[in-house]
């Protein structure tokens, strides 16, 4: 919910969905569980990186959110949970591109792609962060990826994709 409402600029709703979860790791602390608190943390330091965005203070927004990759990347998933819904390395790639910082967009959805493999939103970011840098056989070759994991659905990004796939043929 934070991040769709920081999104559609609802700015005030998103403080309103961080102060739960800040209230969920006041609990989770109080109730000494350490990791679980440490991993609403990461998504807390991710809340504020978008609200520092969307408050124009990109330096303090892309501190936070490297802080927030720098923690997860150090956090060990515990066998048992499921992964992040969007991992903040993700996130980050996201944040450079809105910024219009295509190449390290490009390395934080490519690191974000050596983690988690074949994720739809990496390889989409990856492919349009080389577009942007001119770096064509690389855009591609993400295009191309993202279209073997589509599998013929109609999203708006595969259609960019094969769209940029027949054109550097």
């Amino acid at each position: 919910r934070f991040l769709g409402n920081i999104q559609i600029n609802r700015t005030e709703n998103a403080k309103t969905e961080l102060g739960a979860l800040q209230t969920i790791h006041a609990k989770l602390s109080h109730n000494k569980e350490p990791y679980k608190a440490n991993l609403v943390m990461i998504q807390i330091k991710a809340c504020n990186a978008w609200i520092a965005l969307a408050e124009g203070d990109v330096k303090v927004a892309l501190q936070l959110m490297n802080e927030a990759a720098n923690m997860e990347e150090a956090t060990a998933k515990h066998p048992v949970t499921p992964g992040a819904i969007i991992p903040a390395r993700e996130l980050l790639g996201e944040m450079y591109i809105k910024t219009g910082d295509y190449k390290n967009a490009a390395l934080a959805y490519e690191a974000n792609l050596k983690k988690n493999p074949n994720r739809f939103n990496s390889l989409h970011g990856a492919a349009s962060a080389c577009e942007k840098l001119g770096e064509a056989e690389k855009a591609k070759q993400y295009y191309e990826q993202l279209l073997v994991l589509g599998g013929g659905s109609s999203r708006p990004e595969l259609l960019t994709a094969s769209t940029y796939v027949k054109t550097k043929k």
